[in-house]
């Protein structure tokens, strides 16, 4: 299977520096990245831009920090991802 298309998910409370460095270092590499602080334009609906993007990534990957494993947000996308069989 091909992982090229890649959506970040994070706590931006504690691993915001961490997920953009990360970002910057996969695409470098030929990876397609979708990281909420890039990729959600303001006024944008947030949950259905989250969906939108799971659908068209190939899979999660969860940056796992503090703050992100007691995230609602966070713990709804890899729900979501998991329900998309990601």
């Amino acid at each position: 299977m091909n992982f090229k298309n890649i959506f970040f998910s994070y706590s931006r409370a504690d691993a915001s520096d961490f997920a953009l460095r990360l970002a910057v270092d996969l695409k470098k590499e030929g990876f397609n990245v979708w990281i909420d602080q890039q990729d959600i334009r303001a006024g944008s609906e947030w949950d259905l831009e989250i969906e939108k993007a799971l659908e068209t990534s190939d899979c999660l990957l969860f940056i796992e920090s503090e703050k992100s494993v007691t995230s609602t947000n966070v713990l709804d996308e890899v729900y979501y991802a998991l329900e998309q069989k990601k």
